[in-house]
């Protein structure tokens, strides 16, 4: 006999947190880890689109990252979604190696790239196009996440994660680009009378 998916305890507005506590389904901690989920449910429509219009082979060490990527941004939202400091105890440990491991991945796509020397403007290919989606929804993490960091203090590696993360995530769609042999899209500067 399966659960119930529903229960009926949030129609008045309200959730439960992981430590049992409930609050308001419109406070900034449920919006920030709320939309840690949406990227990751964002990242993991990245991977279908990968496996879909990529090269899967050419992208199967991306793929493993991304993947480690979302079980780091469970642990993460766990962590947010807890406020008693007892409860947080037993969550799963983050490591700052994850950031060390965000900045390897960055350094090695990068040298695989032309320099930058003009705006890129996002899009290009069907996966790339959706890298960058992911990118912009991690930088309204990040800005969350900062939010609510000045109103809750908690570790402030999960904002430097999230900053290198969208970093990250950029150079991946440039990287995807660059391997699919599509051009870069590029901001052009309106001339006079445009």
């Amino acid at each position: 006999m399966s659960s119930k998916i529903y229960t009926g305890g949030g129609d008045k507005g309200t959730t439960s947190l992981v430590d049992g506590s409930r609050i308001s389904k419109s406070s900034l901690r449920l919006k920030t880890y709320g939309t840690i989920d949406e990227l990751n449910s964002n990242i993991g429509f990245l991977l279908a689109v990968l496996e879909d219009h990529g090269n899967k082979e050419l992208f199967t060490p991306d793929i493993k990252f991304l993947l480690s990527v979302q079980n780091d941004l469970f642990v993460i939202g766990s962590h947010l979604a807890c406020e008693d400091d007892s409860s947080k105890e037993k969550l799963p440990e983050f490591s700052t190696s994850r950031i060390e491991g965000i900045e390897k991945q960055i350094d090695h796509l990068a040298n695989l790239l032309p320099e930058v020397t003009e705006f890129i403007l996002p899009g290009g290919t069907i996966p790339a196009a959706a890298a960058h989606i992911c990118r912009t929804l991690c930088r309204r993490t990040e800005r969350l996440v900062v939010e609510l960091h000045e109103e809750s203090k908690f570790d402030n590696n999960f904002i430097i994660y999230f900053n290198r993360l969208s970093d990250y995530l950029y150079t991946f769609a440039r990287y995807i680009n660059h391997q699919m042999s599509h051009k870069e899209m590029v901001w052009k500067k309106p001339e006079a009378g445009e």
